[in-house]
């Protein structure tokens, strides 16, 4: 890739507003290739010209590298920067430290562990011309810039030498079709990564050697965590929620739940008077490191049935029955407003 020092801003480079999108960073790019490359451009800036240009569209095409272009801007916005491996110029497609391609994982494969092929796309130096925009032809043709006539008219209304072929009317050379004649091409890699067990979202992983040909930068990858439809994690505990049937925390019972590695029986006494909440030690997510594994936090939910058939509210009238004849020992806070309700009847 090309390096020229600090850039300040790429899309002024381009003559370009800044944010301007991909296509329009295409136009602005051919055009200014057509203009300034050294091979039609005799002039003797045009070799740096062409450099700085080639370089800032690199820089706008590549997500990768112009995010962490942006975060080094911000820590310093006086100096403006590429990531490193860019400004040691030895990296043809090499960079290191650059925010790189998420891995996006599920809790149980973080947990684990897990092999994870990434695919990683960059923005890459077209093999079939180099990187030029341009392939020579097996025979000249018209220029198609200026119809044949070897002269343009500038904006100005002035008559000037047509760029594009030198004057001459006719070309050896045409826009690369690998490339549209950018110059640039989006390189795909695959990569089979091996995630150790307890990442978090947050934490990278380096592939030593494989961000570049030059195998001397690595490549980050970071991790992020999908939202789970069991658990929520917070710190190195996980949190679920268990709805449970009123009935069975009437009765009392097992209560089977769900943890990372497959389940749980955690035992109900009859209409539990601690509370629904319930702590599972070392059941949370693993630890790694230094990190000890979390606990498993559950939080029991009361579910009221709708009994649908006769025979069900038959059922629920009998427990109904039976509660009423013993209130003291069924439900004691009936038995108070009962009483309330008696002792305000009495005087009356």
């Amino acid at each position: 890739m090309v390096s020229c020092g600090p850039m300040k801003d790429p899309f002024k480079t381009l003559g370009l507003a800044w944010g301007a999108g991909a296509e329009e960073a295409k136009r602005a790019y051919r055009r200014l290739v057509m203009q300034w490359h050294p091979d039609r451009n005799p002039a003797p800036e045009a070799e740096e010209t062409f450099k700085r240009i080639k370089a800032a569209f690199e820089l706008v095409s590549d997500p990768l590298r112009f995010a962490e272009w942006e975060r080094a801007r911000e820590r310093n916005p006086e100096a403006g920067a590429e990531p490193a491996a860019e400004a040691a110029g030895d990296e043809p497609e090499g960079y290191a430290g650059e925010p790189a391609p998420e891995v996006s994982l599920s809790l149980e494969e973080a947990a684990f562990g897990c092999e994870k092929e990434v695919v990683v796309e960059r923005s890459a130096t077209c093999e079939t011309c180099g990187g030029s925009g341009e392939v020579l032809l097996a025979r000249s043709q018209p220029c198609r810039h200026c119809s044949g006539c070897g002269r343009l008219r500038d904006p100005k209304g002035t008559t000037v030498i047509c760029g594009n072929c030198g004057g001459k009317g006719f070309t050896a050379r045409d826009s690369c079709p690998s490339c549209d004649g950018l110059g640039m091409a989006i390189r795909r890699q695959t990569f089979q990564v091996r995630v150790p067990a307890g990442v978090r979202s947050g934490d990278r992983i380096r592939l030593a050697g494989r961000a570049g040909k030059g195998a001397a930068a690595d490549l980050i990858l970071h991790i992020v965590l999908e939202p789970h439809e069991l658990f929520e994690l917070q710190a190195q505990d996980l949190h679920c929620r268990v709805p449970v049937s009123i009935f069975r925390l009437l009765a009392g019972g097992a209560v089977d739940v769900p943890t990372l590695a497959g389940s749980a029986s955690i035992p109900l006494k009859p209409w539990p008077s601690h509370g629904l909440d319930y702590r599972l030690s070392g059941q949370g997510f693993p630890g790694r490191g230094r990190r000890k594994a979390g606990d498993l936090r559950v939080s029991f939910e009361p579910v009221h049935p709708r009994p649908g058939s006769a025979v069900a509210r038959d059922l629920l009238e009998g427990l109904e029955a039976l509660l009423q004849d013993d209130l003291a020992a069924w439900a004691p806070e009936l038995e108070t407003w009962h009483a309330k309700l008696a002792r305000r009847a009495a005087r009356d």
